[in-house]
């Protein structure tokens, strides 16, 4: 959020004929406006209900990507990075192999059992080989502008930024409703630090 600041300052601030505009650059500058406005504002939680919600509104390849973010507990980039494994031999398992991204080395692969949607998983499972990504064509600034007009078409707490990360909020929140562990909590998330309690 902060270099998406830095390129909007830039952009605002210094007349384009003084500075290079890279590809890079460009696309820092996409989102800047929206990292600008939410960058000090809590996550609202994006619990079942609401990502019902949303599910209407998505282009039919987004829908199974924003269900399975919330059954794994996953950050954009895990999305974005995700490749789908058969693990085991039961019918009723589904993985997530995750690449890179958030807390992992180049190369460092993480699984996530996502087995409540394993149903939804299966045709992305058959047909695919090694590395192959699940989503390689998937928008993240679509995404979030989707899930602010729900917000805000259904009135959702103003005092909260709604994002794709919301969802991971949102299941956690559930979760914890359900009678989950902060500790089991923690394991499921993959998070390193107590941002979970």
């Amino acid at each position: 959020a902060y270099r998406c600041a830095v390129a909007f300052w830039l952009r605002v601030y210094f007349p384009a004929d003084t500075w290079y505009e890279t590809a890079a650059l460009a696309k820092k500058l996409k989102g800047a406006r929206a990292c600008m406005s939410t960058f000090s504002m809590a996550k609202g939680p994006i619990t079942k209900e609401r990502l019902c919600h949303i599910i209407p509104y998505v282009k039919p390849m987004y829908v199974t990507g924003l269900t399975m973010a919330y059954f794994g507990l996953l950050r954009h980039a895990d999305v974005t990075s995700v490749c789908v494994r058969r693990r085991g031999t039961a019918a009723s398992s589904a993985w997530l192999e995750i690449k890179g991204g958030k807390g992992r080395t180049r190369g460092e692969t993480e699984w996530v059992d996502v087995s409540e949607m394993a149903h939804l998983l299966w045709p992305y499972v058959q047909g695919r080989e090694g590395d192959e990504l699940m989503f390689p064509a998937w928008d993240p600034c679509y995404v979030n502008e989707v899930i602010r007009a729900v917000a805000h078409h259904y009135q959702w707490d103003p005092a909260y930024s709604w994002s794709m990360h919301s969802i991971r909020h949102g299941r956690a929140v559930d979760l914890r409703a359900a009678g989950v562990s902060k500790n089991e909590l923690r394991a499921r998330g993959r998070w390193r630090s107590s941002a979970s309690d």
